[in-house]
């Protein structure tokens, strides 16, 4: 049987205890904005590149590599139509060791306006680092602007416990 104890859950890091983190080299944001942090999330910004998949195209999820259009968030934006969907990546490139994991979690400006950032829940693994992919669906009846940089998601950060069976 296994037991836990308070301290075997896995508790939310602090923006002081992720910095901390930081410091130690378990975590890595890069770029890095002091002024994305909340007291217990840190936001992350929209990159430059989407990705559409072509109209005319049946996807096949067996096929290795889905055929996508690069487009590039220019000046004025990228207009989302209702209904509409593209693959983002963030700006920012994540790394985290094996102690640490994330969820992302869509920002409530984002939700409220009827964007959808992350289509299903997102958990980044301890010892993952790149640039994460967003999946964005526009769920309103009317275009959303996209911008390079837009704040579109808060990352909440949890230091991994290893629990021993008693």
């Amino acid at each position: 049987m296994i037991r836990f104890t308070i301290q075997d859950i896995a508790m939310i890091l602090s923006s002081e205890q992720v910095r901390h983190e930081m410091e130690n080299g378990s975590i890595k944001i890069e770029p890095f904005e002091e002024t994305s942090f909340k007291e217990a999330s840190y936001t992350f910004h929209l990159g430059e590149r989407l990705f559409v998949f072509p109209k005319d195209q049946i996807i096949d999820i067996e096929q290795k590599e889905l055929i996508r259009e690069e487009v590039f968030i220019g000046e004025d934006g990228f207009i989302l139509e209702p209904n509409a969907f593209v693959v983002g990546q963030l700006q920012e490139t994540l790394t985290m060791d094996e102690t640490v994991a994330a969820f992302l979690s869509v920002r409530g400006s984002c939700a409220q306006a009827g964007l959808n950032a992350l289509n299903s829940d997102f958990f980044a693994e301890p010892a993952w680092g790149g640039q994460l992919a967003l999946a964005i669906k526009n769920m309103n009846h009317v275009p959303i602007r996209l911008h390079t940089g837009m704040k579109i998601v808060k990352g909440i950060f949890f230091k991994i416990k290893t629990v021993k069976a008693e």
